[in-house]
């Protein structure tokens, strides 16, 4: 988060929405065949418009004057995660996979390796089906890839145009022409996933214009007996869905699915999740009062970058001895009893491993610290 201390409301709207995520790829997508078009409930489409949300957190977190050098340079332990993760994660399954006479081929960690840094698939029609049974430990890589990349077009812009509300929404309204127009002319799968990137920069520049109005610190004061506290809440979560309801999102955002209307759909969908982000701040920001959710949704908000990377990894780590994958699904068939309790297992331990990692990263630092005075006086 730029800048400042930490706010309970968007550590929490950031840890229900990774959990959403997990919860989708393990559960509601277990023996779900998404190239088949099985379509999801609106409910869940709306849920998953909370994606969106890591970037307009993003915007809203932008301070000028910090320069783009200096901005990017805060991004390189994102980029580091996401390359140990794209070559470790599958190269560790596909031992694990032969290991269990699932016996993928080197060209299944090919594959997998190729859709981890964008590449299967590129310059393919965006809805390109993948072929390999360990391809998908790397779900979460492209978000990542497009967030980068996002970033840096977002941190050249945005220091010329913050604190001119014209021009931000000029900006807003470019980006989101381009998205719609590469849709309809080109509709080609890029490397790293970089087709969606003109969405990502909307909203991230969505942010910023909100951060005019302080509204995540305006929800966070919670005066929750003033009518007109909630007033913003209740405007939102009814014109959204009334345009959910009649413009449904999509759940395949790589894909750049946004609805049934083609490119077009670019525009219902920028406004859908603009105004959910909102209503997703009211709530987070009542469940974090109650005492019992408030801890494990704001530690979770905390490690949604570890927890991307792993959760598929893990928990094809766990099913594999017991179930066979299959090209074509996230996860397969296990019941719903099994998948809840893998899920479950799977967010424990990417916890676990990311305070771990970061203790031991904290420790190292110190230690560097205390040993830099001393090489110094030898040097």
């Amino acid at each position: 988060m730029e800048g400042g201390a930490r706010t309970p409301g968007v550590d929490g709207l950031k840890g229900i929405v990774i959990i959403g995520i997990v919860f989708t790829h393990l559960v509601i997508l277990a023996g779900v065949n998404r190239e088949g078009g099985d379509e999801m409930p609106l409910i869940l489409q709306i849920m998953y418009l909370g994606l969106m949300s890591f970037f307009m957190i993003t915007g809203y977190f932008f301070r000028p004057g910090r320069g783009f050098v200096r901005n990017m340079k805060t991004r390189i332990p994102i980029l580091a995660a996401l390359l140990i993760s794209i070559v470790l994660f599958p190269l560790m399954i596909y031992v694990w996979a032969t290991l269990f006479g699932q016996c993928p081929g080197v060209d299944d960690l090919v594959t997998a390796l190729m859709q981890g840094f964008g590449f299967q698939g590129a310059f393919e029609d965006i809805s390109f089906a993948l072929d390999s049974p360990i391809s998908f430990v790397a779900i979460g890589c492209y978000y990542l890839w497009v967030m980068l990349f996002a970033y840096a077009i977002f941190f050249a812009v945005a220091d010329k145009i913050y604190g001119n509300t014209r021009l931000e929404i000029l900006a807003i309204a470019f980006f989101l022409v381009i998205q719609c127009l590469y849709i309809e002319l080109i509709h080609l799968r890029l490397p790293f996933s970089a087709q969606t990137v003109p969405m990502a920069t909307a909203f991230m520049l969505m942010g910023m214009t909100l951060s005019k109005g302080n509204i995540i610190q305006k929800i966070d004061e919670f005066r929750c007996r003033e009518p007109k506290y909630w007033a913003p809440m209740v405007i939102c979560l009814l014109i959204g869905f009334v345009l959910a309801f009649f413009f449904h999102p999509d759940v395949s955002y790589d894909k750049c699915l946004f609805g049934a209307y083609g490119g077009y759909s670019v525009f219902p969908y920028f406004l859908e999740a603009s105004l959910f982000f909102v209503v997703f701040l009211y709530v987070m920001n009542l469940v974090t009062r109650i005492p019992v959710l408030r801890i494990p949704f704001l530690e979770m908000g905390k490690h949604t970058l570890g927890t991307l990377l792993m959760h598929a990894f893990l928990a094809k780590m766990m099913l594999m001895p017991f179930f066979t994958f299959t090209p074509g699904m996230l996860m397969p068939d296990v019941g719903k009893g099994i998948a809840v309790a893998v899920a479950l297992i799977d967010l424990i331990l990417c916890y676990a491993i990311c305070r771990l990692l970061i203790s031991a990263l904290k420790e190292y630092g110190q230690r560097r610290k205390s040993v830099l005075p001393e090489e110094h006086e030898y040097q």
